[in-house]
């Protein structure tokens, strides 16, 4: 089975996205700003594409239209 086929991959992506954007105050503490940086780019991407495939899957408009 693929990995985007699996039914809780919204809750592995929100996980991932929580650990992501945690761990960059650790890692500014010790003086890794620029990797804190490219962590919370990639948590914001990961929710924008997220975001897009709702879209994408539920059309305005479309029967889950409102939800």
């Amino acid at each position: 089975m693929n990995i985007a086929d699996r039914p809780n991959r919204d809750g592995l992506r929100s996980a991932l996205v929580r650990e992501l954007r945690e761990s960059c105050g650790y890692l500014q503490d010790e003086g890794w700003e620029r990797t804190a940086a490219i962590m919370r780019m990639a948590a914001d991407e990961i929710e924008s594409l997220s975001e897009r495939e709702r879209e994408w899957k539920n059309p305005a408009g479309g029967p889950q239209a409102g939800r």
